[in-house]
């Protein structure tokens, strides 16, 4: 009897699981044809609301400083993993994973435009990798970087660590793809905005609304939204349906 509860709630369990993935996936393709079907726009001729935009990050822009290798740009993300071992084979964990953005102007050939990035799913595929392990060993400078994070690079043993430090950014002149909301700059109140910024910002919207900046061509945006729903909206309703028959089968062909 306790075995036949189990079971129906893990088949029930899947079916919603299931159910909710094919959603997910649904929702997912929604998504692309909303950018599909959204033309461009030009910086001058920007309308309120949801737009999409391309051009270049502006040189004049406040800028960051990437923690390890100290470039110059408006959005860094790292990641330091370290290799380990489960059973037989081995598979790079994640220790630390960080981010930080700042608002920067965008330029097109007609003006340009503040960018608040805060709550945009950021894609950039420029970095640069750094390890350690082998024949390399951490230099002072490496080492105080990851003590500073809390890293260790020794085991208890005094051997150390396979690791690897992967630190990706956006600099300025890169070309971007935005798809976010044109709404209110609130910088104008405060005159801290620069004079050639109408009172316009591009920033998160609604809770629903997309909210994308992309060093990567909305050609391959678009093919890998497409995969990713495909792939969620087929395993789901597979999933849901499965759990749906071995329902069933449970409920009418299993004496209780």
């Amino acid at each position: 009897m306790q075995d036949g509860f189990e079971f129906f709630t893990a088949m029930t369990a899947g079916f919603v699981g299931g159910f909710i993935v094919f959603l997910n996936g649904f929702l997912l393709l929604l998504k692309k044809r909303l950018i599909e079907n959204l033309p461009a726009s030009k910086i001058r001729s920007l309308a309120m609301g949801l737009v999409k935009l391309c051009g270049e990050v502006e040189s004049g822009t406040e800028l960051l400083k990437s923690p390890f290798f100290l470039k110059d740009c408006i959005y860094y993300r790292y990641v330091i993993e370290r290799r380990t071992k489960g059973g037989r084979s081995e598979k790079w964990e994640t220790l630390k994973t960080e981010s930080e953005s700042v608002r920067f102007l965008l330029r097109d050939e007609t003006g340009s435009i503040l960018v608040d990035p805060a709550g945009a799913e950021i894609n950039t595929n420029k970095g640069l990798e750094w390890s350690i392990g082998g024949e390399h060993k951490p230099s002072n400078q490496e080492e105080e970087f990851l003590a500073f994070h809390g890293i260790e690079t020794k085991d208890l043993f005094g051997l150390g660590y396979k690791m690897r430090y992967r630190e990706y950014f956006i600099e300025p002149s890169d070309a971007l793809y935005i798809l976010g909301t044109a709404a209110d700059n609130p910088s104008a109140e405060d005159g801290s905005f620069q004079e050639n910024v109408e009172d316009i910002m591009i920033q998160k919207g609604g809770k629903n609304k997309p909210y994308i900046i992309s060093e990567r061509e909305e050609s391959e945006f678009l093919r890998r939204l497409s995969r990713e729903s495909r792939i969620r909206i087929i395993g789901g309703a597979l999933i849901s349906i499965f759990c749906l028959i071995m329902l069933f089968y449970f409920t009418y062909y299993i004496p209780s």
